[in-house]
């Protein structure tokens, strides 16, 4: 019941954003403003219906993707993990609706600050991740892919279950940059993702080295 309720869910936010670009295109410029630099200014465009129609087939990709990944990835135990995929997709989906929301409005002239409400959704996204980063299980489209991680089901669990925090930090921090907006919102985010990053890459091999090492005695 709990994985029919998602899918209805995720349906109507991808038909909602169909229903609104039908809606609002007669209104909106063309070309259509696609891209913000980090002063929040538009320094992108493209034609009206590419640029409608773009942001409506990725997520409509990324749906058919993400509901294929167990018949894709060889290595997905897909049951032990389904409800936390199934809420990663609707999160998703969520925020590439919001992100698109966001810039129709914006197209509209209705000024919402992109250099503060994107890096404040992306840093929401990486807390959200954080969270149920502990109950992935090994597969190749989710989740801290190493080479060591892959390698051992061991390594995956313990690289997760401690860069869950530590990812759920580094979206916190990004979130309160997104406060102050422009290039210090992309400064906090993009340092707090690279420090973030780092440490899972080197606690995966860390973790894997050892388990090699205890192997030997």
């Amino acid at each position: 019941m709990r994985r029919k309720w998602i899918e209805i869910a995720i349906w109507s936010l991808l038909l909602g954003q169909l229903a609104l670009s039908v809606y609002l295109y007669p209104r909106l410029p063309d070309p259509l403003p696609t891209h913000w630099n980090m002063r929040g200014e538009v320094d992108g465009y493209m034609s009206k219906p590419l640029g409608v129609g773009f942001p409506l087939a990725l997520n409509l990709g990324i749906y058919l993707l993400l509901v294929s990944l167990p018949a894709l990835d060889p290595k997905a135990k897909i049951e032990k993990f389904q409800q936390v995929l199934d809420m990663v997709r609707l999160f998703i989906h969520g925020l590439l609706t919001v992100i698109f929301v966001i810039a129709l409005l914006n197209s509209l002239g209705y000024a919402i600050p992109v250099d503060k409400t994107v890096p404040a959704l992306i840093s929401l996204l990486f807390i959200f991740l954080g969270n149920y980063l502990g109950k992935l299980r090994p597969n190749y489209f989710i989740g801290i892919r190493t080479p060591w991680t892959l390698e051992n089901e061991q390594v995956w669990q313990k690289t997760h279950r401690v860069s869950g925090p530590v990812w759920m930090g580094a979206g916190l921090v990004g979130l309160i940059g997104s406060f102050r907006g422009g290039a210090i919102a992309f400064g906090f985010f993009f340092g707090a993702l690279m420090a973030a990053t780092a440490f899972s890459l080197w606690y995966s091999w860390k973790v894997y080295q050892d388990l090699k090492g205890s192997d030997k005695h």
